[in-house]
């Protein structure tokens, strides 16, 4: 979340999603999240569920070589 801020005035506007997360639910044992130590990066964990396709190239050496 994110909301505008005006020293000025001293107010902040209404908050505001700034990305999707992957937090699923409350969890008590393990952090789903955490700050970079230098504050650059917000890393999410991915469910132990969570599948990634896989692309696999093999003999691509050879194709390239008939070139």
């Amino acid at each position: 979340m994110a909301v505008s801020f005006s020293p000025r005035e001293k107010s902040a506007g209404a908050p505001r999603m700034l990305f999707q997360t992957r937090i699923i639910a409350p969890n008590f044992i393990a952090t789903q999240y955490d700050v970079s130590p230098d504050g650059r990066f917000l890393i999410n964990s991915v469910p132990p569920n969570h599948s990634s396709p896989l692309t696999l190239f093999t003999g691509w050496t050879a194709l390239v070589r008939a070139r």
